[in-house]
């Protein structure tokens, strides 16, 4: 299985709200964080076809990619957390950087 997230960054509880995604390290400003691998893609067509409860599973971890399609990261990428002041941003849809130095922790 690809590693899509950087090694220095792990998936444990959050202190604002189940779980999130953390660093064990200093991480500096333009470092990759994040790139495109581990996902499925699914259309809204076959979005309509699955059952409720994975419907719900997808409202809550897929965000959309090019074209209306719902992208379902299958690793902890997942756990990406909104922010309204971020740490990092997607320069294309294919990666995420770090827009400011990342502490550990």
């Amino acid at each position: 299985m690809k590693k899509v997230l950087h090694p220095d960054i792990i998936k444990k509880r959050s202190p604002l709200s189940g779980y999130g995604l953390f660093a064990t390290k200093d991480i500096p400003v333009g470092t990759v964080i994040w790139s495109y691998g581990n996902v499925r893609v699914y259309t809204k067509v076959q979005y309509d076809t699955f059952c409720e409860a994975y419907k719900a599973i997808l409202r809550h971890f897929c965000y959309e990619g090019d074209n209306g399609v719902l992208v379902y990261c299958t690793d902890d990428s997942k756990y990406f957390n909104h922010s309204c002041n971020p740490n990092t941003m997607s320069i294309d849809s294919e990666k995420d950087i770090a827009i400011k130095d990342i502490s550990k922790g």
